[in-house]
This record gives C-alpha cells, structure tokens and sequence, in this order.
C-alpha cells in the first residue's frame, strides 16, 4: 500500500509599474513574518500523538482511496504512521531513511537516493516548525495568523517539489489540523488530522523499537 505524504509538511511575468511591485514586496514581506510565527509555534512541540484521515482524489476518475490511523511525531526521531485501514501497516520517517513495514514486508529508502522519498525531510520540517527547510523548498504564497487559527498556502521553489507539487496549504490552530496537497498529476491529497495529544514523556518501546528501523 502506498502512503502519499508529502509533507511535509512543507511542504509558491509581464513587467508591472513600481507601485505595484512594491506591495508585492511589502505582502510578501508580511507573509514571511506570518509564516515564521507559525513555525515558531509548531517548532515548540516535542511529542505529539493524533488521530489521521487521509483522502486521495485522483484526476479524471471518481475515485477517493482513504488511509486512516494514528500519528506520531518526535522532535529528536521524527514521525511515525500507524496505519490501519484499510491494511494494517506502519510508515516511519526520519531525517535520512523512510520505512514501510507491514506484517510480511519491510522496505527501506534513503531519502538521499529518491526524490519523492525527500518529500518526507520537507514533511518534518514543517512538522517541527523547521523554516529553513521548508523556505529552501516553498515560497510563501499566503499566510493568516490568529490566536485561535492560522493558515498557510506554499509553492513549490525547489527543483524536486516542482516536479511533484502545485500548491500546498495547511491549517491549524494549537496543532497542524489539516494537509491540501495538489500534485502535478491534479490529483488532491487531503490529510486531516484530530484527538491531538502532547507528552512531555518519552516514546513507548513498540514506538522506538519502529523508530530504530529507519536508523
């Protein structure tokens, strides 16, 4: 089964009169100090567990293939998907490897060595609320920030998301709440996430025992 993440999480000409660059400078300017409270909010989580419903749309069909489970995200790890519907498998990303373990298989990819397997750096980036990473591979295209909500609208700037990736947005509040991913191939990847909760403690032996796999 394939898991289609991306993240992240991560993951944006005719000639105009000055006036008119100059408030494209100024918004883009102000878009950037949005986007950067935002990363300093997620950058403050260390472990998170939740709840997640993915929804993969593809073009020209009406087909929607559905993936749900729980997640785990650790700062100093990175971030575990336990799947269970509709089979039972796990995803584990790291800053260098991604593995998919299901009962009978086991896989392993260097995101070094796989384009869309590096998809996942730029998912932990935005995960731990890394904005280098994310600015060296999005542009900014719109970003809303509240005390109660906030949201973020990306392009891709990178080579390798622009092979990928028309635009991705995220909403959120205390916590990432929901993933808009549109591919190149228009097909729409929605990943929405719910029962957040956040430790202080540390990760069960099951957890670090999969975390160890993509060492």
């Amino acid at each position: 089964m394939k898991l289609y993440i991306a993240l992240l999480f991560v993951l944006m000409g005719a000639l105009v009169s000055g006036q008119a660059v100059a408030r494209t400078t100024q918004n883009q300017s102000q878009h950037t100090q949005t986007a950067q409270q935002i990363f300093n909010e997620l950058a403050k989580t260390t472990l998170m567990r939740a709840n997640f419903q993915q929804k993969k749309q593809l073009p020209k069909t009406n087909k929607t293939f559905i993936s749900s489970g729980k997640i785990v995200f650790a700062k100093n790890q990175g971030v575990l998907w336990q799947i269970s519907s509709p089979v039972k498998a796990d995803l584990i990303m790291t800053a260098k490897n991604m593995v998919q373990k299901t009962a009978n298989t086991q896989s392993k990819i260097s995101l070094e060595q796989n384009q869309h397997a590096s998809t996942a750096t730029v998912f932990l980036g935005l995960m731990s609320g890394n904005s280098k990473t994310l600015n060296d591979n999005f542009s900014i295209k719109n970003a809303n920030y509240t005390a109660q909500s906030w949201q973020i609208a990306l392009s891709p700037k990178s080579t390798t998301m622009k092979k990928l990736f028309n635009d991705v947005q995220i909403d959120g509040g205390k916590n990432i709440n929901k993933i808009i991913i549109k591919d190149k191939s228009q097909g729409i990847t929605t990943i929405t996430f719910s029962g957040h909760q956040h430790s202080t403690g540390t990760l069960s032996d099951s957890e670090n025992a999969l975390f160890k796999l993509a060492n």
